[in-house]
């Protein structure tokens, strides 16, 4: 990894180191194309909207769908982890209860 003074801050700290690592590692890819989530229309969130949020949620502390709404301004972060966009916790919501128990039992493990 490498520090670069002229890319954009994150208001999540590390985020970008803590991302180069997944990235080099392909655990981050692998983990998001595991996911047992699809959507058939053009208008739904990418295969990397749902996991990165999720990902991202946990990495800033939070413990209810109701704090994703403090990511919705951060212009960064969706970029470091291959996002479209940060969706709302009511589309994470959704997003997550189309994923089967076991299947998302089985994929998170």
């Amino acid at each position: 990894m490498q520090w670069d003074a002229e890319a954009s801050a994150t208001l999540n700290g590390q985020l970008r180191l803590f991302a180069g690592f997944l990235h080099s590692a392909r655990i981050y890819d692998a983990w998001v194309q595991d996911c047992p989530l699809h959507y058939t229309s053009p208008n739904a969130p990418t295969k990397y909207d749902v996991p990165g949020i999720l990902l991202l949620s946990i990495l800033a502390g939070h413990n209810r769908y109701v704090h994703i709404t403090a990511l919705r301004c951060d212009g960064v972060s969706p970029d470091v982890l291959k996002m479209k966009k940060i969706i709302s916790e009511d589309a994470m919501r959704r997003g997550l209860g189309r994923i089967a128990s076991v299947a998302g039992e089985t994929w998170l493990k």
